[in-house]
């Protein structure tokens, strides 16, 4: 016991002691004074000498907080503050659902991962992972970046991961630091452009990639530009800078690649982003050009890298 209880329940006895001898001298001399009175009265003066007595015993009160541990109970909002931090904490993380760990364990490595990627590795339903991935992205667990990617919160940053890949004993089956086959330039981890020949004809390939046991393999997301396509892609650079700031969901065109083919600018929610897309003619709608999955959609920064490799993919189209 500390020397503050011991010196409180010492001052508590001391007071009580002070009560009661108050309350036997106040007694005695109420009973002094009765005892001349009649008989009649008697049980009730003695009942009120009781009553004097027990209104006049001192309220005992001590000013002295009482001491709990290491908090003073005068201060009840500090003791209570690392209690409730504790509960929310343990809240956080009892609340977690099995799927949920799951879903966190294959984004806390530090490599942005779309919604497919995520299901096609943990075998969950896209619609599951992505209902999953908001829930975790509300409680501060999961961090959605302006490509559609996903991180866990606090989890490594890509580049000290990429740094530390040199000494790991072996690429995982998610990750890998290679570029595919024939590129040029990469646009960030995972979209690279590309140039190749097909069929006697020059590409150029700006395409979204996806990691399958330690490999770069190209995926749906993407688009293969002929030369002529490819020169009007920079026709109008200014256009698309200047268009950017005020893009709206409405996508806006810059440039005709082709007859179905075009370069706009749009916002749907995740930033402005610069849209190089096939359409198609819709014939319930009279014939109208509606976009197609056939495209990718860059941010500013990755449109900005693809202008920056002009001249180096030209160079790789000259020796095609």
């Amino acid at each position: 016991m500390s020397d503050s209880c011991v010196a409180l329940e010492d001052v508590l006895k001391i007071q009580k002691k002070r009560s009661f001898a108050l309350l036997e001298e106040e007694t005695a001399a109420e009973e002094d004074d009765l005892v001349a009175a009649p008989d009649s009265d008697g049980a009730a003066a003695s009942s009120l000498a009781v009553a004097v007595a027990v209104t006049k015993v001192p309220k005992l009160e001590h000013t002295l907080p009482v001491p709990v541990g290491d908090v003073d109970v005068a201060d009840p909002e500090e003791a209570s503050q690392p209690k409730e931090e504790a509960q929310q904490q343990q809240q956080s993380s009892s609340s977690t659902t099995p799927e949920e760990t799951i879903v966190l364990s294959a984004i806390s490595d530090g490599m942005p991962r779309k919604a497919q990627e995520i299901a096609k590795a943990t075998k969950l339903e896209k619609k599951v992972v992505n209902s999953i991935l908001y829930k975790l992205a509300s409680r501060g667990l999961a961090v959605k970046h302006e490509d559609f990617t996903w991180t866990a919160k606090g989890a490594p940053s890509q580049a000290k991961q990429e740094a530390g890949a040199a000494g790991a004993a072996g690429p995982s089956s998610n990750t890998t630091t290679a570029k595919p086959e024939n590129a040029v330039v990469a646009l960030d981890t995972r979209r690279f452009v590309s140039v190749s020949s097909f069929h006697g004809k020059s590409l150029v390939d700006i395409r979204e990639f996806y990691v399958d046991g330690g490999e770069l393999k190209p995926g749906k997301k993407g688009i293969s530009l002929t030369t002529e396509q490819w020169e009007k892609l920079g026709q109008d650079i200014d256009g698309v800078s200047n268009s950017l700031p005020g893009a709206t969901k409405e996508a806006k065109t810059i440039v005709d690649l082709s007859a179905k083919r075009r370069l706009s600018v749009v916002n749907l929610g995740g930033g402005p982003r610069v849209d190089i897309r096939e359409y198609y003619v819709a014939e319930k709608e009279g014939g109208a050009l509606k976009p197609g999955k056939k495209g990718i959609s860059l941010t500013a920064d990755q449109w900005e890298k693809l202008i920056a490799s002009t001249e180096a993919v030209n160079e790789a189209l000259s020796r095609q």
